[in-house]
């Protein structure tokens, strides 16, 4: 009888730490287009508004999303740039004079 009670806590538990980890997972991925569309804004803003080249603006990134992809876009009606972390999340903040930088 013992040892029953023991596979069921083990069950349970492995089932509450099955559901930690997918709740945990979801909320990374709804997370993602957040933090790419926080670069793509504050690249954007920093090469066209400040009127700098890409690589001084990297440095201003946090450390933590030093992974994601960013391609400035130079060329109108396009002008801008998208941060991506792929396969997950792109966003894309359009320059569009005098107004400024917008997330699309």
């Amino acid at each position: 009888m013992t040892w029953r009670w023991i596979e069921v806590l083990a069950v349970g538990i492995a089932l509450c730490v099955s559901i930690a980890v997918g709740v945990a997972t979801m909320m990374i991925l709804e997370a993602l287009p957040v933090g790419a569309g926080y670069v793509a804004k504050n690249m954007c803003s920093c090469v066209f508004i400040g009127r700098r080249s890409l690589e001084s603006c990297r440095p201003d990134m946090l450390e933590v999303m030093s992974g994601i992809v960013i391609d400035v876009s130079d060329l109108p009606p396009r002008r801008g740039v998208r941060a991506s972390m792929p396969p997950f999340a792109t966003r894309f903040a359009r320059y569009e004079e005098p107004y400024g930088c917008t997330l699309e």
